[in-house]
């Protein structure tokens, strides 16, 4: 079993809240739904290094991991997604010491941020940072069977609902990146409005011009997109947490989160926002937060693998869990069935969940709590199920074909490797 090191990709973002604003310039009045007072939380299942709010849903989710049947007796909520409950060899013998640091902010704005610029072309830091764990696709191409289908409907449900919800009155709300203010931004101050001194209202712009200046420009995604002032009533619709007001909330909003610097998110991009802004707090949310497909099935399965239930997962128990996932193919995808020819370490594929935990870490050198994996699994499969324009529940985006032949039996790369092993011998 390959063990993540000191070296290993980190620094991911713990506690990471949108602020809110209120005003002109695409500030807009947002519900504050933080509680007055945190729940109290006991020492029980407490995890060092997380915030006391983080802790209490920590707590709370293992408690919800027990249900009574209609006889008295607890049954794990994992039961019905497990072939057998807590195996022995599900743990290891030792329990290691964790190494444990102060995490990073992986997705905030870059020192040299301009809150005055305007858009920006930049890479996602959370792609950027992890592209080279390729072996992650197979630990999903297993996973497809429990998560795929259920968390492409909720993403398609999302989206449907988000695009009904119509924009802020341009009155009231000042989009910081409205057509006439791109023009302005793109033709270096020729033509548009000047986001800063023009206080005239806004003007409509024919998008072929915003072309002109910037060959990348898109209409047909823009208009598809997800503007600040129709963010701003999804929040609010939605119940979406937030802190205190801070100045140009949704500019900065926008340009964290604006990958392709066009202005607006398109799909790809609000779901992610969505998923990262929302992956910790959804029990506080009102809608559209994952609450039910996270406490069916992804809390549950952590509560599965946490074998010594310390509120940490590692590669090892993943490896050793996901034997035991009820899954209506077995045979399909399963990458257990790679084996070389080797004494030690035979099993190709467990990089497969190591590199689930590379990417995901933030706390625990090499270990995964909760939230964690709460997070890898949602973004996992933001990246292999969505494109800017669509939301996909098949294998037309993921790549599975590259990886094994049409019936989903044979490995691809196995079969060469073990080819490779034959000549040799």
């Amino acid at each position: 079993m390959v063990t993540p090191t000191n070296n290993s990709p980190g620094n991911y973002n713990v506690n990471q809240n949108l602020l809110g604003a209120s005003g002109q310039n695409g500030f807009a009045d947002l519900p504050n739904n933080i509680p007055n007072q945190l729940p109290v939380v006991t020492q029980q299942n407490v995890v060092p290094n997380l915030s006391p709010i983080d802790n209490q849903a920590n707590i709370n989710s293992n408690n919800a991991s027990i249900n009574t049947s209609s006889n008295g007796q607890n049954t794990p909520s994992y039961a019905n997604l497990v072939k057998e409950m807590k195996p022995h060899s599900l743990c290891s013998s030792s329990s290691d010491e964790k190494d444990f640091r102060k995490p990073g902010d992986k997705m905030k704005l870059p020192e040299d941020y301009n809150v005055y610029g305007p858009p920006k072309k930049k890479q996602n830091n959370w792609m950027q940072e992890t592209e080279k764990l390729d072996q992650i696709s197979y630990f999903f191409d297993y996973m497809d069977d429990l998560f795929q289908k259920g968390i492409s409907q909720d993403f398609k449900q999302l989206l449907e609902e988000a695009k009904k919800i119509p924009e802020e009155d341009s009155k009231v709300f000042d989009d910081p990146y409205s057509a006439d203010k791109l023009l302005f931004y793109w033709s270096h101050g020729q033509e548009g409005r000047d986001p800063i001194k023009g206080k005239e209202a806004s003007a409509q712009v024919d998008l072929a011009k915003l072309k002109q200046y910037n060959p990348e420009f898109d209409a047909q995604i823009w208009n598809q997109s997800f503007s600040a002032a129709k963010i701003s009533n999804i929040i609010k619709a939605f119940g979406w947490s937030v802190v205190h007001p801070m100045p140009f909330f949704f500019k900065r909003l926008i340009d964290k989160y604006d990958f392709d610097g066009n202005g607006r998110l398109d799909n790809k991009e609000f779901l992610f926002f969505a998923i990262w802004e929302n992956y910790k707090n959804y029990f506080q949310c009102q809608k559209h937060c994952f609450k039910e497909l996270i406490e069916t099935k992804i809390n549950p399965l952590f509560s599965f693998f946490d074998c010594d239930q310390d509120g940490y997962i590692n590669s090892e128990n993943l490896w050793e869990g996901m034997k035991y996932l009820k899954r209506s193919t077995p045979e399909n995808y399963n990458f257990y069935k790679c084996e070389v020819p080797k004494a030690f370490n035979k099993f190709y594929r467990t990089h497969a969940p190591n590199d689930f935990v590379l990417k995901n870490y933030e706390i625990a050198d090499g270990y995964l709590n909760r939230e964690e994996f709460r997070k890898g699994i949602l973004l996992g499969y933001w990246e292999r199920q969505t494109t800017s324009m669509n939301i996909v529940d098949d294998d037309s985006v993921n790549k599975k074909s590259e990886r094994w032949d049409v019936s989903g039996k044979k490995d691809k790369d196995c079969e060469e490797l073990l080819l490779m092993y034959d000549r040799k011998n």
